[in-house]
């Protein structure tokens, strides 16, 4: 649950990069976990 909240902080700047479309955010989401699990 604690790598969900850092996830939740780093949302707009997936947002921002993704552009407007929440379903592009929750694929983006899944690889942004990845990348903060692998510093």
């Amino acid at each position: 649950m604690g790598i969900h909240g850092v996830g939740h902080a780093k949302t707009p700047l997936v947002s921002d990069m993704a552009g407007p479309g929440p379903p592009d955010l929750r694929g983006q989401r899944a690889t942004f976990h990845t990348v903060v699990i692998k510093p």
